[in-house]
């Protein structure tokens, strides 16, 4: 990367695994949304900015264990500044988050209309409602669209359908982002053609690794290149960085897997 890079925002895709962690990098301010399904999480952190280094933010989109069990070790490993997530709990959440507050980590919960700004840059909670009692787990996932220097990246969580239905309703094509983070891996039952529509990714990227569901799916891979996405795939690419240029994106792969390689 060059020195003039460096100062652009940024959003890395990290190779956790079967689960999801994605790390934005404002300056020096750093967010994380989800954790991953494993300790693993804290080396491939340390490789990328330091090994204790502070996480200003943590987002949970939901309290599925691949997504959030590598917080227990980001806790151990480093200071966190605030955690926030949808409001929807779940006795792995309950136990992090009494660690959290043990800490003096504070929690909020954030819902659809909440903002989170640093400098030029901003992350957007597009969902959920603040109904979320009736829903699936997958589907209260907290869905952020993080916007820097005319750019945009959305994050799915595990959402499904139904909930990309109601997003295209509530937003139309508001929803309308540079870089997607493709919902559940790659499921089946996520990415429908109308949501990808709405939405019209330049690029995609899919937080996956050895698993028994098939996921990412060929149905997936096949909506996403009829909508003309370029695809990406922890599984295979390892960490990829996009770096969020005025209205432009800087895109790459490295095969960060241990301390040694994240940079």
């Amino acid at each position: 990367m060059s020195a003039s890079e460096i100062s652009y925002p940024e959003v890395l895709f990290l190779p956790v695994g079967q689960g999801d962690s994605e790390l934005i990098r404002v300056g020096d301010v750093t967010m994380l949304i989800d954790a991953g399904p494993s300790q693993g999480i804290s080396s491939i952190l340390d490789g990328i900015i330091g090994a204790g280094k502070r996480i200003d933010l943590v987002f949970v989109s939901h309290g599925d264990s691949d997504h959030v069990s590598g917080l227990s070790s980001i806790l151990a490993s480093r200071s966190v500044g605030a955690i926030m997530y949808s409001g929807t709990s779940t006795v792995l959440l309950d136990e992090l988050f009494a660690r959290a507050r043990e800490q003096h980590v504070p929690v909020f919960t954030l819902s659809a209309g909440d903002r989170v700004s640093y400098a030029s840059s901003t992350i957007e909670v597009l969902w959920p409602m603040r109904t979320v009692e009736a829903m699936s787990r997958n589907d209260t996932s907290l869905i952020l669209a993080f916007h820097a220097n005319e750019d945009c990246a959305l994050f799915t969580g595990d959402i499904g359908f139904e909930t990309e239905k109601d997003l295209i309703t509530q937003y139309g094509n508001a929803i309308d982002c540079d870089v997607l983070k493709v919902a559940h891996h790659g499921s089946k039952l996520s990415s429908s053609a109308q949501f990808l529509n709405a939405v019209s990714p330049a690029v995609s990227i899919i937080e996956v690794g050895k698993n028994s569901y098939g996921h990412p799916t060929p149905e997936v891979l096949a909506r996403l290149a009829k909508a003309g996405s370029g695809i990406w795939r922890t599984d295979q690419d390892g960490l990829v960085r996009v770096i969020l240029k005025p209205y432009s994106l800087s895109i790459s792969p490295s095969r960060c897997e241990t301390t040694n390689t994240c940079e």
